[in-house]
């Protein structure tokens, strides 16, 4: 345990989740709960997945193989495909070129907004603040001693 890091986060609350108004207990179960949204990356097989609901994939051959579709339009369809073909790859929606991508097929009309949020869901997961911060589950008595003054503020 990185006493350090819980001792900071309890005494700094730099989200101003209220943690000096709380006993340990109250603590420790707002540091624990999933309820802090992070986009993670989305591996293949969830990328398939989504492809195969609602003819996507479909939406994405049709749209590439169209010639009266503008050229930088198709090429983002073949790029999409090709990452539904190929195994082990991920999907970061964090990096600002794949949300462009995504932008421009819905801009495009090659996907509707709606197929396009559910990819965002997919790479939506709740975690808990100690997850954000790397730190494991504690318990009151590890935010006791973390509050203590055995452990100093680095």
């Amino acid at each position: 345990m990185n006493w350090q890091a819980l001792k900071s986060e309890l005494t700094a609350d730099p989200l101003g989740r209220g943690y000096a108004g709380m006993s340990d207990e109250q603590a420790a179960a707002a540091l624990n709960t999933r309820n802090r949204a992070k986009t993670c990356p989305i591996p293949s097989q969830e990328l398939l997945a989504w492809a195969g609901a609602n003819n996507r994939r479909r939406k994405l051959l049709l749209a590439a193989a169209n010639t009266s579709l503008p050229a930088d339009l198709r090429n983002i369809c073949e790029v999409a495909l090709l990452m539904l073909q190929r195994d082990q790859v991920e999907l970061d929606t964090n990096k600002s070129d794949r949300t462009a991508m995504l932008n421009a097929l819905v801009a495009g009309g090659v996907l509707t907004t709606a197929d396009r949020d559910a990819l965002f869901a997919l790479a939506t997961k709740q975690v808990s603040r100690l997850d954000e911060l790397g730190l494991p589950e504690v318990h009151a008595g590890d935010v006791a001693y973390a509050r203590s003054n055995k452990v100093p503020v680095s």
